[in-house]
């Protein structure tokens, strides 16, 4: 709903300054990686009657997905990206996730757009240990980006840094077949003490496949008109 809102509210400016706004849209597939912390979560949630769990922190880490991106204006454009995000260690880590930005573009050198922008996500993460017990969480997060991206005609290549923070709402853990659970912001009685979030700062890549062309028109450019023939 908030990536809708964006989208209509800058397409709403650039109808109300009576400009030929040129409209720019594209998929791809795209890549990021967490680079601090280096291991994550810092702490585990754990079981209030004593229970003992052995979950390990994620060490390297991918996340593979898709991107479409859609620019209004010159000024604005909106993202969606789903992606699946996994650690390559004994963490046994998985999520499944979405991102939704808004950014500005703050700087435009022929084909070489650079912009700074916000958004939000959720994910629903789930690790499991040696002994089979699983956590499972779902988090709400602000993501701030910025980065660049060079265009070419019908393709796009991005490279951006990102910075995530939110927080967890309900976390469950299973082990032996009983369920353990910390509701968080949904409220209830917690079996659980702590909690699972960390705030990240990682690097994302994208390349799309689209309709470029017009970034790489100069809108300041006059036509040069034909003279006419003194008589």
């Amino acid at each position: 709903m908030i990536w809708l809102f964006c989208v209509g509210l800058t397409t709403a400016e650039a109808k109300g300054q009576n400009k030929v706004q040129p409209f720019m849209a594209g998929w791809g597939v795209s890549a990021h990686t967490t680079l601090i912390p280096l291991e994550y979560p810092q702490s585990f949630p754990q079981i209030k009657s004593g229970e003992e769990t052995t979950f390990q922190q994620v060490g390297q880490d991918l996340a593979l997905g898709v991107k479409g991106t859609m620019f209004t204006s010159r000024k604005y454009r909106a993202s969606f990206n789903p992606y699946y995000h996994v650690g390559f260690n004994d963490s046994n880590y998985r999520s499944l996730g979405l991102n939704l930005e808004l950014d500005k573009v703050a700087v435009r050198e022929r084909n070489v757009w650079a912009y700074y922008g916000l958004g939000g996500g959720t994910s629903n993460i789930k690790f499991v240990d040696p002994n089979e017990a699983t956590l499972t969480a779902t988090q709400l997060y602000l993501k701030g980006q910025a980065g660049a991206m060079y265009f070419d005609r019908t393709k796009a290549y991005e490279l951006s840094a990102f910075v995530t923070f939110g927080t967890t709402g309900r976390e469950q853990i299973t082990k032996n077949g009983t369920v353990y659970e910390n509701n968080g912001l949904f409220g209830g009685d917690d079996q659980l003490k702590g909690s699972l979030y960390y705030p990240t700062i990682g690097l994302q890549g994208t390349v799309y496949r689209g309709d470029f062309r017009k970034a790489m028109k100069n809108p300041n450019k006059k036509k040069k008109g034909k003279k006419g023939k003194k008589k």
